[in-house]
Parts: C-alpha cells; sequence; structure tokens
C-alpha cells in the first residue's frame, strides 16, 4: 500500500487505477477494513491501493465528500 505524501501526488495518483483508502488512526472501522487490504492488492494487482491519513489530508477528504 502507498502512503499519501502531498495534494499533488494525489492528483496524479487518481488519473490512474487507484483504490483510495481514506483513514484515521481513531477510526474504528478503518482498523476493520484495514487487515483485508493486502488481500485486494493481491487480487487486484492491476490498481494502485493508496492511504490517504484524514488527518493530514482534511481538504482532500473534504472535496471528495469524506464525512468521517
Amino acid at each position: 500500500m502507498i502512503k499519501l505524501e502531498s495534494e499533488q501526488q494525489f492528483e496524479e495518483l487518481k488519473q490512474d487505477n487507484t483504490v483510495f483508502e481514506f483513514t484515521a488512526d481513531w477510526c474504528p472501522d478503518c482498523k476493520v477494513i484495514e487487515p483485508d487490504l493486502p488481500q485486494l492488492e493481491e487480487k487486484y494487482p492491476s490498481f494502485k491501493f493508496v492511504s490517504v491519513d484524514r488527518d493530514q489530508f482534511i481538504d482532500i477528504c473534504i472535496d471528495n465528500g469524506i464525512m468521517g
């Protein structure tokens, strides 16, 4: 899984086959989903899987309708 480092990187990655996981350390639902992501990466190798920290990239989350 790729960890998002910048807003520019987000803009570049969304042009590709990318699955974004919006996550936060305090989010219990994120903790439930997280263990399944490596299996999804293996099952769909043509996609990039990117983790977006909600607290670090709040503007990206707002712009993409992430409410949690």
